[in-house]
This record gives structure tokens, sequence and C-alpha cells, in this order.
């Protein structure tokens, strides 16, 4: 199986063999919903940060007892996955006030259920200087804090730095295969591109850098798609 359709393969499920593999060493996983948390403190850990998704939820009957049907369906959406079991591979779940739904979404998980690990995670929404990096300082020393008390790890400057390489090398190999599909016939459709991205969400990261950097090779040869539609 080559790099793209085992990343294609796993863009449709809620977990895959790398998390199992994962769990299997005793090792924790902490699911959250936005961009705005920083994953390499939780790596950093030696937690396996998830990013949430609900595939194949038709239904949300249990979350719509502690949110309206106004409510936005995708928030919901993971709601009722976690009241009805179906991210039994998570510890535990960091919340942000990235939205009005997130943000109750907090109160809803602390209430309702008993999580090992639950923390909200404030960032700013304008950047004002010095007072916002501080904000954004302390929300991270926070997080880091209870992390280390949660799950009883000591999070090190090393351990930090050996982080932020592993996902900044994400982020530089994402930007290559990116740039492939600015050519007149980008040898991955826009489709292949989502489920690359969708994967990643709950793969460890040094096992999707390896997953990218072969995925570059496949691509590196491979003829491009010319009778696409924009």
């Amino acid at each position: 199986m080559g790099a793209l359709e085992e990343l294609s393969s796993m863009a449709g499920s809620l977990t895959n063999p790398a998390i199992e593999e994962w769990r299997r060493q005793g090792k924790p996983a902490v699911g959250f919903l936005c961009s705005h948390v920083p994953q390499e403190i939780l790596y950093a850990g030696g937690i396996l940060p998830v990013r949430l998704r609900a595939p194949g939820c038709e239904d949300t009957t249990n979350a719509d007892i502690y949110m309206s049907r106004l409510n936005c369906t995708f928030v919901r959406s993971c709601l009722e996955f976690m009241h009805t079991g179906r991210y039994p591979f998570i510890d535990g779940f960091v919340c942000t006030n990235s939205c009005d739904h997130t943000r109750r979404l907090y109160d809803i998980l602390r209430e309702t259920l008993d999580y090992r690990f639950l923390h909200f995670f404030s960032v700013p929404h304008k950047v004002n200087g010095d007072s916002t990096a501080q904000w954004y300082r302390d929300e991270c020393i926070g997080l880091k804090e209870n992390v280390e008390r949660t799950f009883g790890v000591q999070i090190t400057e090393a351990g930090l730095s050996e982080a932020i390489a592993v996902y900044n090398e994400t982020r530089s190999l994402l930007r290559q295969v990116y740039d492939l599909r600015k050519g007149k016939a980008p040898p991955i459709s826009g489709t292949q591109m989502l489920n690359v991205i969708v994967a990643g969400c709950s793969l460890p990261p040094q096992r999707y850098n390896q997953l990218l950097a072969e995925l570059l090779d496949e691509l590196a040869g491979r003829e491009g798609v010319s009778d696409y539609r924009v």
C-alpha cells in the first residue's frame, strides 16, 4: 500500500492502527477541536494530541439535551460521540474559546463527564502588543502544568524543543505537498489532499511525517491531473 492510499484509508475512520499501537503501549491521548491548541506541549509530555471529528454521526439525541439544535452541528456531533462512548481512546480534552459553541462545550463536559484530564485553553482574539503575548504565554504555562500534574510527567525545555521540531517538520512537508498543487497538472487532487490532512488529525506526528515524506516521493514521478474542474 502506497502512502497516499494508506493516508486516504485513515481519513474516514476515528481511529487507526497507529493510535491502537500507541494505546497498547499505555500512552495517553488527549482530544481537541481547534488549531489554537499547542499540540507540542501535549506531545512533549508523551501524550498523543488527537483532533476530534465525528464521521458518520447521524443523530445527536444525547447532545441535544445539553445544546440547542441551533448550535453548531459539528460541536454537537462531537458531544454526541463523547456521551455515547465513541472516543474510548481519549483520556481527556482541551477546549478553547475559539467560538461560543466550543466554549460552552467545556462547561458541559465539566458537569456531565468524568474525564481524567480536562483543560480550558483561553486564547486572545486580538493582538495587542506585549500584553497579548504574556496572556498566551501564561495559558501555555497553565496547560503545561496541568499536563504534568495530571499525568505525572515532566515537560522539559529539551522535550519541548524536540516536539516543536517534529511539528515544524510536519508543516514543512505539508507545504511541499501543497506546492505541488500549484502546477497546471497537479499530481494530487483536492479530495486526496483533504484526506491527507484529515488523516494527520489522529496520527502520531513522527509517523505522519514518515508518510508525508513517502507521499512526496510517490508524487514526484506521478503524471499530473490536467482534466480537472475548477
